[in-house]
């Protein structure tokens, strides 16, 4: 099994919630690559019985973990500490350098554990983790026990070829897919249409999971904002390459249709555990 390991800039604050200081070479208390790191500890103890903790898979030994992180040097000795604990229990670790555009998280097997290094990295973490529909490792302290799961969008695209393939005959579309953990805001103007009624054009389009479906905000200008729950489907038409923000990040997205729909159980979250470390 490999992991995945997502590079981050952010310093603003130090791994699993400790604060860094410019002099700070590595963080107070448990530190990366120490046995007794929480992450560690967490990640020990979830892949030596991987089928208690949900993270089984019908071909175990190919499954994989994903590590979102940052520049800085401690978040490189966190990646490198993740890493060697899951390739000692045969999974696999692999290495990205920066946030995914849309449709470009990688296919890259099936991985069942993303582990955020700091909570400033959780929206693409949780992201990744609703795409994969795996574990996600989550510092920021209200991760919860991983009793329940947490919904996303599932946004599907399908636009002209030519675009991208010229090589490809005319009428010949290409697909792509993504998630939105928390929000996709587009800056417009989009034409779309909520379930079979409701259709329309706007100058700006967000759309955010909820429990029961899609919330939907469309804006016009000088007509203020709408908002409605979509329980089926939301399609967006886009006649150019247009900007967006995804979970937080920049994006253009390329002209093409848009599915939007509600992914009621996307991926659980988990808090590492810290360990009790035996008297010395």
């Amino acid at each position: 099994m490999r992991v995945i390991i997502f590079t981050v800039h952010s310093a603003e604050r130090g791994l699993y919630g400790r604060r860094m200081t410019s002099r700070s070479t590595r963080p107070t208390g448990l530190g990366p690559g120490l046995p007794d790191d929480p992450a560690r500890a967490t990640v020990d103890r979830l892949l030596a019985a991987p089928e208690q903790h949900g993270l089984a898979s019908r071909e175990l030994r190919g499954s994989g973990v994903a590590v979102v992180r940052g520049f800085d040097r401690d978040s490189r000795e966190f990646r490198t500490m993740i890493a060697t604990a899951v390739r000692e229990h045969g999974w696999w670790v692999t290495d990205l350098a920066a946030a995914p555009s849309f449709g470009a998280i990688p296919d890259s097997g099936d991985i069942r554990l993303v582990v955020a290094a700091r909570a400033s990295v959780l929206p693409l973490a949780r992201r990744c983790a609703a795409h994969w529909q795996a574990t996600l490792l989550d510092p920021s302290g209200d991760g919860g026990d991983g009793g329940g799961h947490e919904p996303a969008l599932v946004v599907d695209v399908a636009y002209a070829a030519s675009d991208t393939e010229p090589e490809q005959p005319a009428g010949y579309r290409t697909t792509a897919r993504d998630a939105v953990a928390t929000r996709l805001a587009i800056s417009g103007p989009v034409s779309y249409r909520i379930g079979a009624a409701t259709a329309g054009t706007a100058d700006t389009l967000a759309v955010e999971p909820v429990a029961n479906g899609s919330l939907v905000e469309t804006g016009t200008d000088g007509l203020g904002t709408n908002l409605r729950i979509a329980t089926g489907e939301v399609t967006v038409e886009l006649d150019t390459a247009t900007e967006a923000t995804l979970d937080g990040h920049p994006q253009l997205l390329p002209d093409g249709q848009y599915t939007v729909s509600l992914h009621a159980h996307a991926y659980r979250r988990l808090e590492p555990e810290v360990p009790v470390i035996p008297a010395r």
